[in-house]
């Protein structure tokens, strides 16, 4: 088994450059848009309490990333579950590989929703008023199929890179706009925005930012950047395809997660700077339709929301794999017997891949159709919850949780253990837990709002 996952690595790795792209690519398009709204709601929040949140949690994530791979490589495990099973419960192995697939399933609704939603947006835009907007949502879908059939994260580079491309000029758009006051009292753009859209601030002062201020709001924006930095769920997927060192992972997980928070924070800031306490949970509806450059950026958001739909639906594929693998493989090769393993028989391999692709265009589709229902409220809704719970499990408890129980199998082991990682582990662990719970009661009394 390890040949043969050699071999495929080598076949199909990825570069420390290719790996920075992929994170940027994965966690910018759908984290940087709704920062703004949540740095305004209710205060806003100050400059130091919403920097320290953005380091926070990008380090929480980053740490989490780099706990897994370490733990794969010290275990020889090839996924979340994987380590679950051989420092927990075989048995119960397969709670972790659905808790991933459900968290994945969530992502991969919420990002085909707002690709379409956007899709129609500029087709509406460009005069084409007749396109349905299911078809918006599964043309580019499907036109990613190929992408999303394989198995791994190389045939990514191009599609990452193009998305890496969208997000900078997002972002130098936002900038563009905001030196030179394109919506500023007085501007010529100003009359086409709507009413309730147009720049407002709770101070006398230009941009209403304090230091220091914390209220109410700041737990929206904590909620926000708590499943911002989520990539857990490729995180040993990327260590395996990088075929490298763990300082050399860790090295592009800094990159990447440093070139996202610092995205982050300039979106966060410079759309709040423009649009005060108007701003949108999705940055460019405060933008007017008149403004080209601004149907450029929802173009180009839409395009790396598209391009980074492979990446999740990857990782929802392997997780819905390794489920499948658990109801068709024989007992014995849950319970290790090598010997046993190496004598399966083909029939029960083919059956299994048949059942695997099968499944992946089920779900494909079940994914388009589920997003073709689905409005922004009842997704950021759903995604609320499905991310509170599963992704605040997959994220910050798990890969925490992981850690203690393999320190603990060192110190049985009389080996060299860590109580100050240990100690952290337990308070990251519990932290995650909490903002979990956050998340769900604001998703549901979001929810109870809408209705």
């Amino acid at each position: 088994e390890t040949n043969d996952h050699s071999t495929k690595s080598a076949n199909h790795g990825i570069s420390l450059k290719t790996l920075t792209v992929n994170i940027i690519a994965d966690l910018c398009p759908h984290g940087m848009l709704p920062l703004a709204y949540g740095l305004a709601r209710g205060g806003p929040t100050g400059i130091i309490p919403a920097v320290f949140l953005v380091a926070l949690f990008g380090a929480m994530s980053a740490y989490s990333m780099v706990v897994l791979a370490h733990l794969s490589k010290e275990i020889g495990a090839e996924s979340i579950g994987d380590l679950w099973g051989r420092l927990k419960s075989q048995h119960s192995k397969w709670v972790i590989d659905a808790s991933v697939m459900t968290l994945c399933y969530g992502c991969c609704v919420f990002n085909a929703a707002i690709v379409g939603n956007i899709a129609a947006d500029c087709a509406q835009t460009m005069g084409l008023n007749n396109i349905p907007r299911g078809r918006a949502i599964s043309l580019p879908l499907f036109m990613l199929l190929p992408i999303c059939l394989h198995d791994d994260l190389s045939g990514l580079q191009v599609t990452s890179a193009m998305g890496t491309v969208g997000i900078a000029y997002t972002v130098l758009f936002l900038v563009k706009r905001w030196l030179d006051q394109t919506y500023a009292p007085g501007s010529y753009f100003l009359k086409y925005v709507d009413p309730e859209l147009r720049p407002h601030f709770t101070s006398s002062s230009s941009s209403g930012l304090s230091w220091l201020r914390i209220n109410s709001g700041t737990l929206v924006l904590a909620n926000l950047l708590c499943v911002a930095f989520l990539a857990q769920h490729n995180s040993i997927t990327y260590f395996r395809e990088l075929n490298s060192t763990l300082e050399q992972y860790q090295k592009g997980i800094t990159y990447g997660f440093g070139v996202t928070a610092a995205v982050f924070l300039m979106m966060m800031f410079v759309g709040y700077q423009m649009f005060g306490n108007a701003a949108q949970p999705l940055m460019l509806n405060n933008f007017p339709d008149k403004d080209r450059l601004a149907n450029m950026a929802r173009l180009c958001v839409g395009a790396a929301m598209a391009f980074a739909f492979p990446v999740m639906f990857i990782a929802l594929k392997s997780a819905m794999s390794a489920l499948i693998d658990t109801a068709t493989v024989p007992r014995n090769r849950l319970s290790g017997d090598i010997k046993s393993v190496s004598r399966a028989d083909d029939g029960d391999s083919f059956r299994a891949n048949k059942w695997k692709t099968i499944a992946t265009v089920v779900t494909l589709v079940s994914i388009t159709k589920i997003a073709e229902q689905c409005n922004r409220n009842e997704v950021s809704s759903v995604l609320g919850i499905i991310v509170s719970v599963f992704g605040c499990l997959v994220a910050y408890i798990l890969p925490n949780y992981l850690n203690i129980l393999h320190n603990h199998q060192r110190h049985k082991a009389g080996l060299t253990t860590n109580r100050r990682e240990v100690a952290m582990n337990y308070f990251m662990a519990i932290l995650g837990a909490l903002f979990g719970v956050l998340g769900v009661w604001m998703a549901v009394t979001n929810t109870a709002a809408h209705h």
